[in-house]
């Protein structure tokens, strides 16, 4: 049969290829693919891992530096570590008042702190979720600062400087004593009348001519400065005059000397006394009185009016004559006590001693001559001393009265309800603050409260204090 290319496919046995045999990997080979891939694995799990930990490693910094222990210990450092203490006078908000101000701040911080660390402790903020911390130098506690929440919904919510507060303590004062004729000028402004405490004349006011007058004096008190502060006494021209300053009283003072007793000023006065007693004893008459007494004066007057010590004698002597108590009231007007001792020989060999001790003005009209006498000391002073009442930090009353009343009349005071009167009481407060208070006057039906004799009053500052009625 013929076959050819018509033959009949479906008889044709298929025809199949074979694939070469593969060959399988020997053991080492396998091996290193393995831990090829491990290896990978490994890489990509570090690197995957150093990606997590790196951003955990940040989010952790972050944390940290968000944390308010971390962000109190930087903003001590920033604002305490090296203190700027008129910056931070400012960022406390303080306004400036009286003796207040960012510089006078500043040094009085320095003075109080000087080379002393700074701490702090955290201490209670209230109900309000900041931080509060308290700055000391040692254990003077000289600011606050807090710290707030910047979000508080944050991841990571972090914290802010919130508040400053300063405390500072007025504290600082001094004493001034001066004439009432001077201007006191302390850190450049004049104190009111309500801070003399004390003023002093003399009973020579009641003999000197109308507008003149004798020692004078003014005591003030001025406290409530961060530093001590700074005091002028100026004169009537406004002349800056010299002030002597005690450091261990704080106490400032210019008080015009009355000048030294000249030779001839003494003199003067030792002839005019020997003259009266002459006079008084009849050596000598109206016309040598005149010439050391003005005879249009009152004491003149008295003199001439009075009886003579005695008429009849056989001789006189002066001895141990001084001078002192001499006070200058202007270039016209002088006074000095003289003192000396008139010995007479009575006719029957006796001697008669006469003590003479008094004061004498003399004025020069012309020539000087005597226009007062007295047998007083018109330097005895007169003292006012000012009584301020208080009930708490309420100011009731002020007044000056003389140290030397014998009855003072305190102010009306509303007494609480439950409550008694225990009187009037003066405050003193010791170095750790400790407060002490010491009956001065107790109540008083009428209100006048009688002080004993002798009893001299000073400058006070007195309190009402109640006490709870029993029963």
């Amino acid at each position: 049969m013929y076959q050819g290319k018509y033959q009949n496919q479906d008889t044709a046995a298929p025809v199949r290829r074979r694939r070469p045999p593969q060959k399988k990997p020997t053991g080492l080979t396998g091996t290193i693919v393995f831990y090829a891939a491990l290896l990978l694995v490994v890489i990509a799990f570090l690197i995957g891992m150093w990606f997590v930990i790196g951003a955990l490693n940040d989010w952790l910094v972050r944390f940290e530096a968000s944390q308010p222990h971390t962000k109190c210990e930087e903003v001590f450092s920033e604002l305490f570590g090296q203190p700027d203490w008129a910056e931070i006078y400012r960022l406390s908000g303080t306004e400036d008042h009286d003796d207040v101000t960012p510089d006078r701040y500043a040094a009085y911080m320095e003075n109080l702190v000087g080379e002393e660390d700074l701490n702090y402790i955290q201490t209670s903020a209230g109900l309000s979720g900041d931080r509060k911390y308290i700055v000391r130098a040692g254990t003077k506690k000289l600011a606050t600062f807090t710290l707030t929440q910047v979000d508080p919904k944050a991841d990571i919510p972090d914290w802010k400087l919130g508040t400053v507060e300063i405390f500072y303590a007025l504290e600082e004062g001094c004493r001034i004593i001066t004439t009432p004729d001077c201007t006191v000028l302390v850190n450049g402004e004049a104190p009111d009348e309500s801070k003399v405490l004390k003023t002093v004349t003399t009973k020579a006011e009641s003999y000197l001519p109308e507008g003149v007058h004798g020692y004078r004096s003014v005591e003030m008190a001025v406290e409530g400065y961060l530093l001590p502060p700074t005091v002028e006494i100026l004169d009537a021209e406004g002349n800056v005059l010299p002030v002597s300053l005690d450091e261990e009283s704080q106490t400032y003072s210019y008080l015009p000397t009355s000048g030294v007793l000249g030779e001839e000023e003494q003199t003067t006065l030792v002839n005019a006394a020997k003259v009266y007693c002459k006079y008084m004893i009849g050596a000598v008459g109206k016309s040598e009185l005149r010439s050391c007494f003005d005879s249009s004066t009152r004491i003149y007057s008295t003199i001439t009016s009075n009886t003579t010590w005695m008429q009849s004698y056989a001789g006189y002597e002066f001895s141990e004559a001084t001078v002192t108590d001499y006070y200058r009231y202007s270039d016209k007007l002088y006074s000095a006590k003289v003192s000396l001792k008139l010995n007479v020989s009575r006719k029957d060999g006796t001697v008669k001693e006469y003590d003479l001790s008094s004061t004498f003005f003399l004025k020069n009209s012309g020539s000087w001559k005597v226009t007062e006498m007295t047998n007083a000391n018109p330097q005895e002073q007169v003292v006012q001393v000012r009584l301020t009442y208080k009930d708490g930090d309420k100011l009731l009353h002020t007044e000056m009265v003389n140290a030397d009343t014998n009855t003072v009349t305190p102010p009306d005071v509303a007494v609480p309800e439950g409550k008694v009167f225990s009187g009037w009481f003066t405050e003193t407060v010791d170095e750790k603050g400790n407060k002490t208070m010491t009956l001065a006057f107790p109540p008083s039906e009428n209100s006048t409260v009688t002080l004993p004799s002798d009893h001299v009053l000073k400058p006070m500052v007195l309190y009402a204090l109640f006490e709870n009625q029993e029963g």
